[in-house]
């Protein structure tokens, strides 16, 4: 059997915020870059240009397109967390504990 000691855990909401409003201009950015390159996307695509190297260059530009998808994904989904965490230890805070049952 193991010995197991419980240690006092504090949650620090400041350094929650900071990582969720981090997460949230991350997920911001990579949303606002992939926008950005769909719009260059058409205006490279477009026209006369055709062949192996176009090929090539269109699926390289569809697999970096869902990177930044998937990268934007995992940012939302970490916010997600962080703000749900936050919330359940604001939500633990809250219960008040007799101070004949401590």
């Amino acid at each position: 059997m193991l010995g197991l000691t419980m240690v006092a855990l504090q949650y620090d909401a400041a350094a929650a915020g900071a990582l969720s409003r981090a997460l949230a201009q991350l997920v911001e950015k990579l949303d606002a870059l992939a926008t950005q390159r769909a719009t260059l996307d058409k205006r490279y695509l477009a026209g006369t240009w055709t062949g192996k190297h176009r090929d090539d260059f269109a699926l390289a530009w569809t697999r970096q397109q869902r990177t930044l998808a998937d990268l934007a994904q995992s940012a939302r989904t970490a916010k997600s967390k962080v703000d749900k965490a936050t919330a359940d230890a604001a939500a633990a805070a809250r219960v008040t504990v007799p101070p004949n049952v401590r």
